[in-house]
């Protein structure tokens, strides 16, 4: 019969390093043994890191250090800013958040001053 040649399995991988050896299963295929930065190992492929954000977009790739952790890179409803605390960043209404504060002491008397936009400043809570 004709001699046959055994041949190491390559394996190819997408934002990362390639198996090798017994770790490559299956010849030609996309399995990887690591990933580059800003990449996850999903079973055998890399998959882009992507951070969730309400009312905006998420963070992704090395901006988001941990996949669906809500991180946001922008705001894409209107009355939202990015506010930033701890490292991470949200999409913040700061209308609403006054509005929930003053709801918490509306038995208290209070006075507002209110300038630009969206900034305002209250101060001076004394039970009525």
């Amino acid at each position: 019969g004709k001699d046959q040649v055994c041949r190491v399995n390559s394996c190819s991988c997408s934002n990362g390093v390639a198996a090798t050896g017994a770790s490559c299963k299956t010849h030609n295929s996309n399995t990887c043994a690591s990933c580059n930065s800003g990449y996850d190992l999903s079973g055998s492929s890399c998959s882009l890191r992507t951070c969730t954000c309400q009312n905006g977009n998420g963070k992704t790739g090395t901006a988001c250090p941990k996949q669906g952790q809500e991180n946001c890179a922008s705001c894409t409803t209107t009355g939202y800013e990015l506010v930033s605390k701890d490292g991470r960043s949200e999409c913040k209404n700061a209308l609403a958040d006054m509005q929930a504060l003053l709801a918490t002491k509306k038995n208290q008397e209070r006075t507002a001053v209110a300038w630009g936009d969206p900034h305002i400043k209250v101060f001076d809570y004394q039970d009525k």
